[in-house]
């Protein structure tokens, strides 16, 4: 009908027009009809490239914002928030906080600031990619209800099959912000206990003392011990042989640690003047004292060492007398026991 109209149309403003032959006003107006059309299509397809480019660009850019601004967030989170606290509380207790002048603290919390930042970029890179991507679509006309049903379907069952890696991603996160540990802190995470060489939102990286690497997922982790937190505490058992004089054997064993807190290559490293706590535990042939000593983290076994080689020497010095050593009588079968 717009095609007979337009022909008609052309017929009665040209008069000379009409007394041509009807084919030749047919091919006319369809030879108009295509040029309009293809005009239509170049401009429309002109306007959603312009609107489809534009969105790309303003995602880039609203990217990269996004990321710049988290960078100078997380940066000042680490020097202003972190570091401020810790030189006021080091000021107020200079000996209690001696372990945050090392340099393990200060890559801590780097590592904790660039991994926080690095998952809120991403985290923010996903958003603004997923709305650029749904703009995109609704400027090139497609619907977006199947679209977005389908997406959320395959979300479900991705979900479901990957529950302990979300599990992991989440623990992670959570480890982070609590800022439970980091990278030179000795931890014990139940079925693996070591040094922490690596902190990542998936997995921890742990070195145990015998040198094994342990990669131990964060969502399986469902206790934790941190033995690297602002200080440590040496417990030191000393047996002596029951019925020995337990004053002078106190007296003795607070003496040696003494001397050791007061020697210049171990002084650094305790917190509080050693303390003898007491009796401990009582057998039949040895009495435990117990020594506690305050000290810091990283040099805790180092300590324990130079205690019970101290307190050793100063009982043998006393003669002070320690248990007795308990003997066995192994019998061996005699060659007509065979049967």
């Amino acid at each position: 009908m717009y095609l007979l109209g337009h022909i008609l149309s052309a017929a009665s403003t040209n008069p000379s027009a009409a007394s041509t032959n009807p084919s030749t006003l047919l091919g006319n107006g369809l030879v108009h009809q295509r040029g309009s059309l293809v005009a239509s299509m170049g401009e429309l397809l002109v306007t959603r490239s312009l609107a489809v480019a534009a969105v790309v660009v303003g995602a880039v850019v609203l990217n990269r914002l996004v990321r710049w601004l988290l960078r100078r967030l997380v940066r000042g989170l680490e020097h202003r928030s972190i570091q401020q606290p810790l030189d006021s509380l080091r000021a107020k207790t200079p000996r209690a906080l001696l372990a945050s002048t090392d340099p393990l603290p200060s890559l801590r919390r780097s590592q904790r600031a660039e991994m926080i930042g690095a998952a809120l970029a991403n985290v923010a890179s996903v958003v603004i990619w997923l709305a650029a991507a749904m703009l995109v679509l609704h400027v090139l006309g497609l619907r977006l209800g199947p679209l977005l049903a389908g997406a959320g379907l395959a979300g479900l069952v991705l979900s479901l099959s990957a529950q302990q890696m979300v599990r992991d991603f989440l623990s992670g996160i959570a480890m982070l912000m609590e800022d439970q540990y980091g990278p030179g802190d000795v931890i014990d995470a139940g079925p693996a206990k070591g040094v922490v060489e690596r902190v990542g939102l998936r997995t921890t990286r742990l070195r145990g003392v015998d040198g094994i690497v342990w990669h131990v997922r964060n969502g399986e982790i469902e206790r934790l011990g941190n033995e690297s937190r602002d200080w440590a505490r040496v417990l030191v058992d000393v047996e002596v042989a029951r019925g020995s004089d337990l004053a002078l054997a106190m007296r003795t064993v607070e003496q040696a640690a003494h001397q050791v807190a007061q020697d210049e290559q171990w002084q650094p490293f305790l917190l509080e003047a050693p303390e003898v706590w007491g009796v401990e535990d009582v057998t039949r042939a040895s009495v435990t004292i117990r020594l506690a000593v305050k000290t810091r983290p990283s040099k805790r076994d180092d300590v324990a060492r130079q205690l019970r080689a101290s307190v050793e020497g100063a009982l043998e010095q006393a003669g002070i007398p320690l248990p007795p050593v308990a003997e066995g009588l192994l019998v061996a079968p005699g060659p007509d026991s065979s049967g």
